[in-house]
């Protein structure tokens, strides 16, 4: 084959898949239905890949740049959902749950060649879900977070005695470190009764455990873990791994050893680690629960950790917050050197601070959901079809100036006012698929709060960013680099 041919060859090829292309990107529009234009390849994620924002940034854009109540997007080249409309939510999220159950992630794993990967909460689907959902959800009750004040408080008193002897040596302190090892420790006690000693021990397992699983610093880690929401079809054809597959299975070898010995010494701690070894007896489905345990253990602990890092920033950022905080805290604590759970819930300043903290930076910042049939929207000629995507911008949302004047403003007073509408503000989620430990992260997260700001003050260092900015990869939100602050132990 000369090349002439060759090349008229590649052109033919390079044509068609053009037309293929526009094909596809013409959905909307013969449908009539409002929808933002698509690049090729791209489709609307055009600033995502190229590293500017996360995929909840990029569906915020496309939300606040519009007024219509539903827009149609492009996840590259298929179409999918974007829903703007508070009842248009309530539709999706709660009403017509049954129709709009699964989330993408869940369409992206081959349960046949890796069943293990298809047991975590994020990632299971249909009844599979449906029974470890009812299955852990007592692990995270409010009268079994009662109970676990103590522990929460060990790990608290380890972190402060970490601190007390770091700040001797140099006051200026890595907080994102700090949050790491606090948000792996205290997952690590309350659900899974282990020791992990990541204040203790400079190299504690399973600190290093967390870093691999989820960090987006990691290129291909975040690139994997986007494509699992941006389109599970690619993510299924080449095999991309929700979680680090090695990672996965050290954890689990971890797990399993720590119920060999509670089974051996007949001992019991009704905590989610038990709840799920109830579990593993009763289901007949595919794959281990022990490895659906590693997305909990991952998602507690980054929940925790970046949640954690951002108020650090804000409370050294803005010292009339911090004092204010502190001042409600010491009146409601009195002389008392460990706070009650009662005395946690009278903080209402602390309240309205980690509300603000969850509105400026939720945990996942959009939400999504795979139509299971054929859905018509009632009052419109708008069909979403079977296994379309759906995505609720949550960040967006959380970030709209109608509902949070100035939203990207950090200013926990906001949510004292009583001018809000609640109904925009979720982020959690809503309905029966909305984040199982949203009371467990808001406590560990007052818990900690506490303990620091009665200990030390905390100041902007020369290395502290001066504004905090998220990490372009992955889907969570999450600072882009490290948190470093001056810390100054009080008398």
């Amino acid at each position: 084959m000369n090349a002439a041919v060759m090349m008229m060859f590649f052109w033919v090829i390079l044509v068609f898949l053009y037309l293929k292309m526009q094909e596809k990107f013409s959905y909307w529009k013969i449908r009539n239905i409002p929808y933002v234009k698509p690049i090729p390849i791209f489709g609307n994620l055009k600033n995502f890949f190229l590293g500017k924002c996360n995929i909840g940034q990029q569906l915020a854009s496309i939300y606040l740049d519009s007024n219509e109540k539903l827009v149609g997007i492009f996840m590259l080249h298929k179409p999918a959902v974007l829903v703007r409309d508070s009842d248009l939510i309530k539709t999706i999220l709660i009403r017509n749950f049954e129709c709009f159950h699964n989330r993408s992630a869940s369409t992206s794993v081959d349960v046949e060649k890796n069943p293990d990967a298809s047991t975590g909460l994020m990632v299971s689907k249909d009844e599979t879900w449906k029974f470890i959902r009812k299955t852990i959800t007592p692990a995270f009750s409010f009268l079994r977070l009662k109970t676990m004040m103590d522990n929460i408080q060990v790990c608290n008193n380890e972190m402060i005695s970490y601190l007390l002897s770091k700040t001797k040596e140099n006051r200026e302190i890595n907080m994102r470190d700090v949050a790491l090892r606090y948000g792996v420790d205290t997952v690590c006690s309350i659900l899974f009764g282990i020791e992990a000693n990541c204040f203790k021990e400079e190299n504690a397992e399973l600190r290093l455990l967390a870093r691999n699983l989820f960090d987006y610093r990691i290129f291909q880690r975040g690139f994997n873990i986007a494509m699992v929401f941006i389109s599970p079809f690619i993510s299924k054809i080449f095999g991309f791994d929700f979680l680090h597959i090695e990672s996965v299975q050290n954890l689990v070898k971890i797990l399993t050893q720590c119920l060999r010995d509670r089974n051996m010494n007949f001992r019991r701690r009704n905590d989610y680690l038990d709840m799920l070894s109830d579990a593993m007896k009763k289901y007949t489905g595919k794959g281990n629960l022990l490895c659906g345990a590693t997305e909990t253990f991952v998602a507690g602990n980054e929940a925790i950790s970046s949640s954690l890092c951002f108020a650090f920033y804000h409370l050294a950022n803005d010292l009339n917050i911090q004092h204010k905080l502190r001042h409600e805290i010491k009146e409601i604590m009195a002389e008392g050197k460990q706070v009650t759970h009662e005395q946690l819930s009278q903080i209402s300043y602390l309240d309205f601070f980690t509300k603000e903290l969850f509105r400026m930076y939720p945990i996942v910042p959009f939400l999504d959901r795979v139509c299971k049939r054929n859905f018509h929207l009632e009052n419109s000629n708008i069909i979403i079809e079977e296994g379309m995507l759906v995505y609720v911008p949550l960040f967006g949302i959380l970030h709209d100036p109608e509902f949070y004047p100035d939203p990207y403003t950090f200013r926990p007073e906001r949510f004292s006012d009583g001018h809000l509408d609640w109904s925009m503000y979720f982020p959690f989620g809503k309905g029966p698929r909305m984040c199982l430990a949203k009371k467990y992260t808001d406590l560990v997260i007052k818990m900690c709060l506490v303990n620091v700001l009665i200990n030390f003050k905390l100041e902007l260092s020369s290395k502290s960013p001066n504004e905090m900015t998220l990490h372009s990869r992955g889907f969570s939100c999450q600072p882009s680099g490290d948190v470093f602050l001056n810390l100054y132990k009080l008398d």
